[in-house]
């Protein structure tokens, strides 16, 4: 008998120190939102991209393995249904997911895997069905394959989404680990002359009105990534911010202000770009975005002398 373990941990997908890491991923297989533009993100967009547009697509139930790049040994794109009442296939295409996943990690010699809660986002899954469906594929994988090593993360940031799941693994008598579990350690914030050098460069970038949003968008992600600006921190630095002091410039401009510590405002600017919807809407974003970019970088170039 292998040994096989299932974790659920409170952790950023992207941080997990797995083979493979699970990309909840659409038919089309493009970047999208999410979870989804959080590992396209990490491994690199534009390589990710290509690797996925050579496949050309996925049916919902199925998955497909690309290469991690500076991600993980493998990506597994896995096509969840969208919820739809329960009776349109739903249950059988998610628990087909987590099963085309794993038979993917066997067949690539892989012995860790790390999954979201497929469909349970903006897919509109309900939280428990998902994790039933999830669970129970897991389980009779484990069944199925009773000599093959592997330890299968999920990776919530909801503490109530990891309460359900305990709850139902209790309900189903399916044992799961909830202890912490290996993850890759956040990478040090780059020295401070390089991240000086890149705040004057987009600074420069920003304030030419000749330069389009396009043009920033080509390696800005790679480069925050290169220079230690986190992910999960830029989540975390949106969500805490995204309330009425986004109402006014005035604002913003006191948020960046009121910074003094270069991980911080650097996860800022990332999430500011990132997460762009989660701050500020319609005509003040396309007035004001500069404007706070502009801000944001004089100081932290300041910040970073």
């Amino acid at each position: 008998m292998g040994m096989q373990t299932i974790i659920i941990s409170k952790i950023g997908i992207t941080r997990l120190n797995t083979d493979i890491i699970v990309n909840a991923a659409n038919s089309v297989l493009q970047e999208g939102g999410g979870v989804c533009g959080a590992i396209f993100q990490a491994a690199g967009s534009q390589q990710l991209q290509d690797a996925c547009d050579q496949i050309g697509g996925c049916e919902t139930g199925s998955a497909v393995i690309t290469p991690g790049f500076k991600l993980c040994k493998y990506i597994v794109h896995a096509v969840g249904p969208i919820w739809r009442g329960g009776n349109n296939h739903e249950p059988n295409q998610l628990y087909d997911c987590y099963r085309a996943s794993l038979n993917l990690a066997r067949d690539n010699d892989c012995h860790s895997i790390g999954f979201p809660l497929i469909s349970a986002g903006i897919f509109g899954y309900p939280k428990d069905k998902a994790w039933r469906k999830a669970l129970q594929a897991i389980n009779d994988w484990f069944n199925d394959n009773p000599s093959y090593d592997i330890y299968v993360q999920f990776a919530i940031l909801d503490e109530e989404i990891i309460q359900i799941g305990k709850e139902m693994a209790d309900s189903l008598k399916i044992a799961v680990n909830t202890r912490d579990t290996p993850a890759v350690e956040k990478k040090k914030i780059a020295n401070l002359s390089a991240i000086h050098g890149f705040a004057v460069k987009y600074r420069n970038m920003y304030l030419d009105p000749k330069t389009k949003e396009h043009d920033l968008e080509v390696h800005f992600a790679d480069e925050c990534f290169d220079l230690g600006f986190d992910m999960d921190c830029a989540k975390e630095f949106s969500d805490k911010y995204s309330n009425s002091a986004f109402s006014s410039i005035e604002g913003l401009l006191q948020i960046i202000d009121n910074i003094d510590d270069v991980q911080v405002l650097a996860s800022g600017i990332f999430s500011k770009w990132r997460y762009v919807t989660h701050w500020v809407t319609g005509d003040l974003l396309q007035l004001d975005n500069r404007n706070w970019m502009i801000a944001a970088f004089f100081k932290l170039s300041e910040l970073t002398k």
